[in-house]
């Protein structure tokens, strides 16, 4: 049985007649590639996930003129869960501004504290 060889073995495989009715030479193979790319099976199962960068928390300040247009934002927040992991997702409508924060108690109190964090 022959899952995912690689090239090198691939083409001895070819090469020696280990394959019954093979009608390719290793040539073949080498021109498989060009033509093709790489094995995407082999690619996949010898690449390592890479530590993804940290998400860095960030102010942005709101500018004036638009303090002033908008008068009233109406906040709408929904808690919902991923993977059995409670967000809290809240839209501030009119200027379109969405954010997502992870929490970890879906009491009252603790739903105020993040949705005061997000007014300030």
């Amino acid at each position: 049985m022959i899952s995912g060889p690689s090239d090198r073995d691939f083409k001895a495989m070819v090469s020696s007649k280990m394959i019954e009715n093979c009608p390719i030479d290793s040539i073949n193979v080498t021109n498989a590639k060009t033509i093709f790319g790489p094995n995407l099976q082999r690619v996949w199962g010898s690449t390592v996930r890479k530590r993804p960068d940290p998400v860095m928390e960030s102010y942005v300040a709101v500018p004036r003129d638009t303090m002033l247009s908008i008068k009233v934002v109406t906040m709408a927040a929904d808690v919902f869960l991923v993977d059995g992991i409670p967000l809290l997702l809240t839209l501030s409508r009119r200027i379109d501004f969405l954010t997502t924060e992870h929490t970890p108690s879906c009491t009252a109190k603790a739903l105020t504290k993040h949705i005061t964090c997000v007014k300030k």
